[in-house]
């Protein structure tokens, strides 16, 4: 029933590891959003959100790039869902 699909994030500059953790907490009270990792590069931390939703994976990004300290939310790939 659900859409699935993959959500990259980046947060804000000036974003420390403490504010990570609580945007990582917020994301993943999400209903729609089923697991988030953190990746974290030399200057910015990045996080991919694994997204199942009756709605599109487009709409749940666009729900995520509305939470304080994220500078950028794409949906980077769709999974069909098993039938």
């Amino acid at each position: 029933m659900g859409v699935k699909g993959y959500v990259f994030i980046r947060l804000s500059d000036g974003v420390n590891p403490q504010d990570c953790l609580d945007v990582r907490q917020r994301l993943e009270s999400i209903q729609e959003v089923v697991h988030v990792d953190g990746l974290i590069d030399m200057d910015d931390f990045d996080m991919l959100a694994l997204v199942d939703a009756p709605i599109t994976v487009s709409d749940v990004a666009r729900r995520i790039e509305k939470l304080p300290g994220i500078a950028k939310v794409k949906p980077v790939r769709i999974i069909p869902e098993s039938q």
